[in-house]
């Protein structure tokens, strides 16, 4: 009996000192929104609209740099990243380089803090050129 106490104990302990890090399982949301700017073949700005079936994509904690996550935008240009858990995140977007000699892609990132369980953070929209 004393050694069933001890185990169940110990399994308590254990269980309430595993800390739960960046990544899904939880119930905080990241969501936002990407604009492109348009541009003519000369650099001329033409305009805006939303961004459709842009993929964004995330990465857990503030240290990792490996994707773990990705989602695409609605018709609306917006997106969500659903079932986080509490810290940091790095979300990002690829955008075409108006100014580039090659108009090779840069990437377009932000840093994201989620603080309470079941918070909803609005990120600043991506604005992109294409």
């Amino acid at each position: 009996m004393k050694n069933l106490l001890a185990l169940i104990l110990l399994f308590l302990l254990l269980m309430s000192s595993c800390k739960k890090t960046e990544g899904v399982g939880g119930r905080a949301t990241i969501k936002g929104s990407v604009l492109v700017e348009h541009y003519s073949n000369a650099g001329n700005y033409k305009g805006n609209y939303d961004a459709q079936n842009q993929k964004v994509y995330i990465i857990y904690g503030d240290t990792d740099e490996i994707v773990g996550d990705n989602v695409s935008t609605s018709y609306d240009g917006t997106y969500q990243f659903d079932y986080l858990q509490k810290g940091t995140y790095k979300i990002f977007v690829y955008s075409s380089c108006v100014d580039c000699f090659n108009k090779e892609d840069s990437v377009v990132m932000q840093t994201v803090i989620i603080n309470e369980r079941k918070e909803v953070i609005e990120a600043i929209d991506f604005v992109i050129t294409d």
